[in-house]
């Protein structure tokens, strides 16, 4: 998707606002797998770098954060992520950062975006130094009965089946490419506090899959949302998949 032909930039902090507790919880999930604390970080599809700051202060790493939307690199460069956090457009399959460089490439939500899996895979591997890792944290086909969406939206499980990919297809373009899986979980995560938080978000329409649903079909589900009420937050459940280059 091209997010600079979209309003998506300019409401996705406060559509895809996460959770208290829930940076520290994929830092810490990531930090179990890890072989070593990653000092210097690709946040590969960084968006409004929403999660750089969080990467920096939690691994007390240098991020650089890629994104090819020009849009969503102005609203991440207005903000005060501090010396350590900086950005440059580029896409998964020209990232523009020089070989070796990186401990880590974290991909938060973007690997469903990328056309070129194969070019993307080996891309990670140049930047990447000997015993670099790649951690993915993406909505996958096996959780799709998890999604908070699911069941409100005409059409939404459709589009979903369609763009989300499932764990294999995450991992095989990485493992041609010489990657070894080193680690998969399934994080259970609370994405808002309460039904009408939730509500106020998700009429945002902050996310690629609810933009490419007709818009009459978006607004009738935002009205089944808003006459439910559903008792305490609201959870999905993501993949985090881990793999290493050779060292």
């Amino acid at each position: 998707m091209d997010y600079d032909k979209t309003a998506i930039p300019e409401a996705y902090d406060r559509g895809r606002q996460m959770q208290p507790g829930v940076m520290a919880l994929w830092l810490d999930e990531m930090a179990s797998i890890l072989p070593r604390r990653p000092e210097r970080i690709v946040d590969l599809g960084c968006g409004t770098g929403r999660l750089s700051a969080g990467l920096a202060n939690g691994y007390a790493a240098q991020v650089i954060g890629v994104d090819p939307s020009e849009k969503m690199l102005r609203e991440a460069q207005a903000k005060d992520l501090g010396p350590d956090v900086s950005f440059r457009r580029g896409s998964a399959e020209t990232i523009t950062v020089e070989s070796g460089w990186a401990d880590l490439v974290f991909m938060s939500m973007v690997f469903h975006h990328i056309d070129d899996r194969e070019t993307a895979a080996a891309e990670c591997m140049r930047v990447l130094a000997p015993g670099g890792c790649v951690a993915i944290r993406n909505a996958t086909r096996e959780q799709a009965a998890s999604v908070p969406f699911n069941g409100w939206f005409e059409g939404f499980e459709a589009v979903y089946e369609a763009r989300m990919p499932a764990l294999a297809e995450i991992t095989a373009p990485f493992e041609a490419a010489g990657f070894r899986l080193i680690g998969r979980r399934v994080i259970d995560q609370p994405t808002h506090p309460d039904w009408t938080t939730f509500v106020a978000r998700t009429a945002q329409r902050a996310d690629s899959l609810l933009i490419r649903l007709p818009d009459a079909a978006f607004e009738a589900g935002m009205a089944r949302l808003r006459a439910a009420n559903r008792p305490g937050p609201v959870h999905d459940r993501v993949d985090l998949v881990v793999l290493q280059t050779p060292a």
